[in-house]
């Protein structure tokens, strides 16, 4: 929620015209709501007996109830469903598996301690199931506000300032010129004080009919472009609401009357009419007493947006000047119908149903009685002069009446009524019967000796189906957006859920993002046939679980059990379990300790014949690592005795090329020579004959 700031220059000249679109949308909604005011106020004179009318003077003005005995029939079993303290009809359900359900069953349990304990809801929700059955529509506001909690302080003298602080601490609120403090000494001291911290608070509230106007043109108010609630304050009040606009409230309108239908049951039961409770305001002297309305508005426009995009406001107003706006993401209201008209706002009420039921059978039963009194108290054809008046009026019995001439007076001819009146009449009653709470006829009420128990549970759960009907109708559209507001307001304002004056351990901050709320419309007569339910189940399990059955185990009888069970709309899981999920005995428990046992030596012995494995496994890895040891020393040798040999021949072939070259040399140097004695032999031809003979 944002507080918009309405001293600005931008917002200064945009105010006329949102005010502009915010009245025309209130004049659009009040004549929308004129169109139903009629059947409102006919609808609370047919349920006083107010209507119909009778005939004239001396005739019967007895009403036939039907309206009033169909929805005080309908009232008990709505409470019981609605308004028991242990009886959730909107349970919460998260969306996400793994919320647990302690979780679950905290937050039911303070959902239903904030409706039920926190705001009288047994009151707020006894009104609104009375509108709404009657006229077809009602309405409840669900919202936060701070309230004070208080607490006495007695007499402190001369107390460590330790102390104050953490009493302002507890109690924030707290005046504090309650309290004199001495720096010097660090003391303080107080002749009492009253001690004041503001709590948020959820609250939820009926809201008159007369009090709302909503836009006409969607069939559900949560699409509602405009809604408005408007109530009766003082200026007073106004200013202390809203400080900052004192001079806006002077100037707003004084009630002094209402120009509107009369919509205020103020005074049904003492001049059998409605009327309006702005003329039951007393004018007075006291400037901060003088009434005037408080209009919260909630509308979408785009005219305070400066991109121009359309928003959702908040807006607190007198009749003419906007006092504070906040921007929001959706309005507090509900409206709750017990059965809805396709493509309308309004819903169709039991005055709709039985209304013409209630003329029929108030006309025959007039006609039956002015025609009982007609036999009863005769008229008489008297012949002026020849009787005496005043003893003809006398109608003590055995009276006598005297006359100067026989036959002077004659009763006139009587017409009893038909018999086949008394059939129809009987008629009317059966069809009105149908639209009551739990209808059985007379006929089987007289003669409920010869039914069978079987047969009596049969029509009276036939008769609560309609008593379910209206429930469910009620749920969907009152009590389960009840509780997805409350749970948002919660959420929105980190609240902390109590039960019973203690907290569960859940803030708002805490609670899943993902739920859904489950209408359960469960009367008492259906508590009653499912704990029959469950007893033939035990009985039939006991049966069937001592005898091991080849179709029957025990998962195919949880299946058969749980169906059963979700069929009258029973929650299964605090009832049988799932054999699957299935928590084990004691027995079963020690069972299992000794399988484990067993298990747990096999495992050991397993370990042991693997612990041996391994140590054969080792010894041969050591014997094969000191064989690949051995062949890799072998390798090496060979590897050594390879490159001996190698330099070996190395070494030969050395020797070789130098004994070649050797020989080389000596070959060259032979040439050398023998080229020379043949040089010399040409010189000398004997000495070289006799040098190379002798070579």
């Amino acid at each position: 929620m944002t507080q918009l700031t309405l001293k600005t220059k931008w917002m200064k000249e945009k105010l006329p015209e949102f005010q502009t679109q915010m009245m025309h949308s209130f004049n659009f909604a009040d004549e929308r709501r004129e169109e139903r005011t009629e059947h409102y106020q006919e609808a609370f004179q047919y349920y006083r007996s107010v209507l119909p009318t009778h005939s004239g003077k001396g005739t019967s003005s007895y009403v036939e109830p039907v309206l009033r005995e169909t929805v005080d029939g309908l009232m008990p079993s709505l409470l019981g469903i609605f308004a028991e303290n242990e009886i959730n009809a909107v349970k919460f359900k998260p969306l996400s598996k793994f919320v647990t359900n302690e979780v679950t069953e905290a937050v039911n349990k303070g959902l239903n301690e904030i409706i039920l304990r926190k705001n009288n809801g047994y009151k707020e929700i006894q009104d609104a199931i009375k509108e709404c059955l009657i006229a077809g529509d009602a309405y409840m506001k669900v919202y936060v506000c701070d309230e004070e909690e208080t607490e006495d302080l007695m007499p402190i003298e001369g107390a460590p300032l330790e102390m104050l602080q953490g009493i302002l601490n507890e109690y924030p609120d707290t005046d504090t010129d309650q309290f004199e403090v001495d720096e010097e000494t660090g003391t303080f001291s107080t002749e009492g004080a009253d001690l004041v911290k503001k709590i948020k608070t959820p609250k939820i509230e009926f809201i008159p009919f007369a009090e709302m106007f909503v836009d006409p043109s969607v069939d559900d108010i949560e699409d509602a472009r405009y809604v408005t609630h408007r109530t009766i304050s003082t200026v007073g009040k106004m200013k202390e609401l809203f400080p900052k606009m004192v001079e806006e409230i002077e100037r707003a309108s004084i009630i002094e009357g209402s120009n509107e239908s009369d919509m205020s049951n103020i005074s049904i039961e003492t001049q059998r009419q409605q009327r309006s409770k702005e003329d039951d305001l007393l004018t007075t002297n006291d400037q901060n007493e003088r009434p005037t309305h408080l209009y919260e508005h909630y509308i979408h426009s785009s005219l305070l947006d400066k991109k121009g995009k359309t928003r959702y406001y908040q807006v607190f107003a007198t009749h003419a000047e906007v006092l504070e706006i906040h921007e929001v993401d959706g309005h507090p209201f509900v409206h709750m119908v017990p059965d809805r008209v396709p493509d309308s706002q309004w819903g169709i009420s039991m005055h709709s149903l039985v209304k013409h039921q209630q003329d029929y059978m108030t006309e025959m039963a007039r006609s039956i009685l002015d025609n009982a009194k007609t036999a009863a108290h005769r008229r008489y054809i008297a012949a002026k002069g020849q009787y005496d008046r005043r003893s003809l009026l006398d109608n003590r019995p055995g009276g006598v009446v005297e006359v100067t001439a026989a036959g002077a007076v004659k009763p006139m001819e009587y017409h009893p009524i038909p018999p086949a009146a008394e059939s129809i009449y009987a008629k009317m009653k059966e069809t009105a019967a149908i639209t009551k709470s739990n209808a059985i006829s007379e006929s089987f009420g007289q003669n409920m000796s010869q039914v069978a128990a079987s047969s009596v549970a049969m029509f009276v759960q036939e008769g609560e189906m309609k008593d379910k009907r209206v429930a469910k109708s009620i749920c969907f559209t009152g009590l389960q957006p009840i509780m997805s507001k409350l749970y948002k307001l919660i959420k929105d304002h980190d609240l902390a859920l109590t039960y019973e004056g203690e907290e569960v351990g859940l803030t708002g901050k805490q609670l899943p993002k993902r739920c859904e709320f489950a209408v359960d419309v469960t009367t008492n007569n259906d508590e009653a046939r499912k704990i029959g339910q469950l007893m033939n189940i035990l009985q039939i399990e006991a049966q069937l679980a001592a005898v091991e059955s080849p179709i029957s185990g025990a998962q195919e009888r949880y299946e058969v059990y749980n169906e059963a069970l979700k069929s009258m709309g029973c929650d299964t899981a605090g009832y049988i379990k799932n054999p699957a999920e299935h928590e084990p005995t004691p027995e079963e428990l020690d069972e299992a300790l000794k399988a484990k046992l067993l298990d747990g030596r096999k495992f050991e012995a397993e370990v042991f014949s693997a612990e041996a494995v391994r140590d054969n496994l080792l010894a041969e890895g050591i014997k094969l690592e000191a064989e690949i040891k051995a062949i890799n020393e072998g390798i090496e040798r060979e590897k050594e005795a390879n490159v001996l040999k190698a330099q070996e021949l190395q070494v030969k072939q050395s020797a070789n090329e130098q004994d070649f070259d050797i020989s080389e040399r000596k070959i060259e140097v032979d040439k050398a020579e023998l080229q020379t004695e043949v040089m010399m032999t040409a010189a000398t031809g004997e000495e070289a004959n006799f040098t190379h003979s002798y070579r």
